[in-house]
């Protein structure tokens, strides 16, 4: 009898359990209950940010109506008022700090000038679709061109070269005129993205004559070249027969000039660098660059 009654008792437990769990499932269904929301957590709407030099950006912190405490760490590159409006002053990285119920969030802020990003993004091309370098130069990636002036037999080759230095570019210019026989040389190296002067040189070599005579200037140069004199300074000259043949004792030749460029040394340069300049242009254009796109925003053309 015992055992019959616990049975009972067992399966009787069971089936109330069983039509408790279906009567709650049924219920859930037919009323559904509103889901809790967990509290927003605390973020800024920016956590990195590229600015154009002398642009803005709005900074606001979701998840909080509480005052909000704004701050950089670098007033010169980007400075942020109490809304939260950042404003872009000069080239450089920098970091907003937003602080609120003891709690601080960053924003890393990087302003550029319109000339550094072109000048980045003509590198990345040049990496990308460049013609790759050979032995010691296989990390090298080149683009060029090759044609004639108008109207003569000349020759022109203007290349640019990215190497794999992030913005570092070398601009080389070769004219080679058919007659009277002559040629030109010129050759800028520079890192576009840092704030660092370039190399320059420059030269011509008379082919016409015997010995040959050269004519060379070297120097540095910065993005405040304006097709004159500012941003460009030059350091050495050479003026007389070829070097290999300066002092060779079967070929009469003076003296050839080594030293500070004279007045009308400077002239020659700045001439043969404007034109170097000018075909440059002509194989940026064929990507839609310039010189000036890409940081030399004061050069002009004087030999025009």
């Amino acid at each position: 009898m015992n055992k019959y009654f616990k049975k009972s008792t067992k399966r009787s437990v069971i089936s109330m359990l069983s039509i408790a769990i279906t009567l709650c499932l049924l219920f859930s269904l037919l009323f559904p209950g509103k889901a809790v929301n967990a509290a927003p957590r605390m973020r800024l709407n920016k956590t990195a940010v590229t600015l154009i030099q002398g642009k803005t950006v709005k900074l606001r912190v979701i998840g909080t109506k509480r005052k909000v405490t704004w701050k950089s760490s670098n007033k010169k590159i980007a400075k942020v008022n109490k809304k939260g409006v950042v404003k872009a002053l000069s080239p450089g990285k920098c970091t907003i700090t937003a602080k609120v119920r003891g709690k601080k969030l960053k924003c890393k802020v990087t302003v550029d000038t319109v000339e550094r990003i072109k000048a980045k993004k003509l590198y990345d091309l040049i990496r990308k679709k460049g013609k790759k370098g050979k032995g010691e130069e296989k990390n090298l990636r080149t683009i060029s061109t090759k044609f004639r002036p108008k109207g003569t037999d000349d020759s022109i080759e203007v290349r640019i070269t990215a190497y794999p230095e992030k913005g570092k570019l070398l601009f080389s210019y070769d004219y080679v005129l058919d007659s009277p026989c002559d040629s030109y040389h010129t050759e800028l190296t520079m890192n576009l993205l840092k704030k660092k002067k370039g190399t320059i040189s420059s030269s011509y070599r008379d082919l016409y004559v015997d010995p040959v005579h050269t004519h060379s200037v070297n120097g540095t140069i910065s993005t405040l070249y304006d097709g004159k004199s500012q941003g460009l300074f030059l350091t050495e000259c050479y003026d007389g027969a070829d070097p290999e043949e300066a002092y060779d004792d079967d070929v009469e030749t003076s003296v050839p000039y080594k030293g500070k460029p004279r007045p009308d040394d400077i002239s020659k340069g700045i001439y043969r660098i404007n034109d170097a300049f000018a075909n440059y242009n002509i194989l940026l254009k064929k990507y839609g660059y310039s010189m000036k796109k890409i940081g030399f925003t004061k050069w002009k053309n004087t030999n025009n």
